[in-house]
């Protein structure tokens, strides 16, 4: 009993409040906070690796060719992640669609839809039915991303819109400026790096731009932090904006420590990750900041 209270307090009792739009769940007198906590984020971190080891295996067994292009292609998927846990936040949504789109699912949900566009893509282009399949791929990104955003668009012009935030984007406007500058002059110094290479810029302003999002939402509009790492540094350091600091130098040290030559499949699987994770939280903050939810 002791370690099935234990899984509801910090694992799935959060998971049942969050499906059912409410901030706490009890099961048994015990309550569970919705939200992260230090066990669930481990718990998260350790299924990220074992998705990664299996999809770096799966690429293998079905020649999917990692590149840079390939990267590319899978950034509208990255916007679409964004978009969907924005519109699960306005609560326009019931099971079971809801429970597919908050975290850790969500991943899960967008891991199996963008794997099935890349292997039919993949089996069109053997066939000779298509072209490069990574077409095929950023195309059913993109088609998926402006569905989404339109029905958050609808969804803006029935409840309105959060018109006082738009002088704030100025902020993660001139902090993702600054940051690119900051690496342009860095890739001349490592430029064997991926600091210098096109995903190694996405990878480093989605992490600016999410940094900078959270500072502004977190300082201006009255949001709360729930990642736990990053709630910590705004607590010990008293500022959101020390959380934009530390991703920033954070990204620019692992690609500047990360050669283009060697096992590029394994690298660009890595940075592939390590945007993704930073380019939908920020894409869905700023969808929540235009939206008011």
């Amino acid at each position: 009993m002791e370690l099935i209270a234990f899984l509801w307090k910090y694992l799935i009792g959060g998971w049942i409040a969050e499906a059912k739009g409410v901030e706490t769940a009890t099961y048994n007198g015990v309550e569970a906070l919705k939200g992260y906590n230090w066990f669930n984020t481990a718990v998260y971190v350790f299924l990220a690796l074992l998705v990664f080891y299996g999809i770096k295996k799966l690429f293998k067994k079905y020649s999917i060719e990692v590149d840079e292009k390939f990267a590319l292609s899978l950034v509208p998927w990255m916007l679409l992640g964004g978009a969907l846990r924005a519109l699960e936040d306005t609560a326009t949504l019931g099971l079971p669609w809801k429970a597919a789109l908050f975290t850790p699912f969500i991943y899960f949900t967008l891991i199996i839809l963008a794997l099935g566009t890349i292997l039919i893509g993949k089996k069109l282009e053997t066939t000779g039915k298509t072209g490069d399949f990574r077409k095929t791929v950023a195309a059913g990104g993109t088609a998926s991303f402006i569905l989404v955003l339109l029905l958050l668009v609808r969804f803006g012009l029935r409840n309105g819109f959060n018109q006082g935030v738009f002088p704030l984007f100025g902020v993660p406007i001139l902090a993702v400026s600054v940051g690119l500058a900051l690496q342009a002059l860095a890739s001349r110094k490592f430029p064997e790096t991926f600091l210098n290479s096109s995903i190694g810029r996405i990878a480093a302003a989605s992490h600016i731009l999410d940094g900078s999002v959270t500072a502004v939402s977190v300082s201006s509009l009255d949001y709360v932090e729930k990642h736990v790492v990053s709630n910590l540094v705004i607590e010990l350091s008293g500022t959101p904006y020390a959380f934009l600091a530390l991703k920033t130098a954070v990204i620019f040290l692992v690609l500047g420590l990360m050669p283009r030559e060697g096992d590029r499949r394994f690298k660009i699987l890595l940075i592939i990750a390590v945007t993704a994770v930073a380019l939908g939280p920020a894409v869905r903050n700023l969808l929540r900041a235009v939206l008011g939810v």
